[in-house]
């Protein structure tokens, strides 16, 4: 049976969502879960023996949360620097969990920079979304880790997805092609330090209504017209997701703007 949770450093460290918790410590014989919910009572799973910490980390906090991040990201490499199995996760394993995966690959050494943790941290878990606020609570940990894109005029890419059940296309047993290759590009271009945020209507609906372009373009065309792809808070494109090249235009990247060449074929994928 295929997991929903991965490894983010081979038989040490894990990550996931609530619901992955019993079978991280069922599979992995996790010994310490690090909880990244605001809203926890309590361990998501079924075992006394194991070590719960808690670190109150909101979804949608727009206060600075460097510190709570930072805490949360020492928790996890302290017990892995113990020699125990370790485990974190938030509500989904996309925001919060995405953002803490980075922070450990930067604390560990692993990766050198926040691009490269990001894009390491998605082709891990490719549902992971690191908001633009927890992108500046990392910059405040880790700022030398971002002076290579300091002094650029990178733009910021948000991507208003319509309801999906996963942001890779690959989650049911018919691939949507264009979704993979997509995710397969967004990988790309973080990696080159581009700032691109995703947005699922099914997930995170309130992120549509807050915003009054996407409000406006959704009462006007109805969210079939989804995805809506803004630029610097401008509409680029609607209908579609771009391609490589288009990313590489609109964000001034540098690069072979090719498409990316996807290995998945019928409902497999590698």
């Amino acid at each position: 049976m295929e997991k929903s949770y991965q490894a983010l450093v081979a038989d040490r460290i894990y990550l996931g969502a609530a619901s992955d918790v019993q079978a991280m410590i069922d599979n992995e014989a996790v010994e310490v879960v690090v909880d990244l919910r605001e809203e926890s009572t309590g361990l998501a799973a079924q075992a006394p023996a194991v070590e719960w910490q808690r670190i109150p980390l909101g979804d949608n906090n727009a206060e600075p949360q460097d510190k709570l991040f930072g805490d949360a990201i020492q928790a996890v490499v302290a017990a892995y620097r113990s020699g125990k199995k370790v485990a974190f996760h938030c509500g989904g394993g996309k925001g919060r969990t995405g953002t803490v995966a980075a922070g450990v690959l930067l604390e560990l050494g692993i990766c050198p920079s926040f691009a490269e943790a990001e894009a390491s941290a998605r082709s891990i878990r490719p549902t992971i979304n690191i908001k633009t606020e927890q992108r500046a609570a990392l910059e405040a940990l880790y700022p030398q880790c971002f002076e290579a894109t300091k002094g650029t005029s990178m733009k910021t890419l948000k991507v208003y997805d319509p309801a999906l059940c996963c942001s890779t296309g690959v989650c049911g047993t018919d691939v949507d092609q264009a979704l993979v290759s997509f995710s397969a590009d967004v990988a790309w271009a973080t990696a080159q330090g581009a700032s691109i945020e995703r947005f699922n209507l099914a997930q995170q609906p309130m992120a549509f209504a807050e915003n009054a372009v996407v409000k406006g373009f959704l009462e006007r065309s109805g969210a079939e017209a989804l995805p809506l792809i803004l630029l610097d808070g401008e509409v680029a494109l609607a209908g579609r997701y771009p391609n490589r090249a288009e990313l590489t235009r609109w964000l001034g990247l540098q690069g072979e703007a090719v498409a990316a060449k996807p290995c998945c074929s019928g409902s497999r994928c590698c």
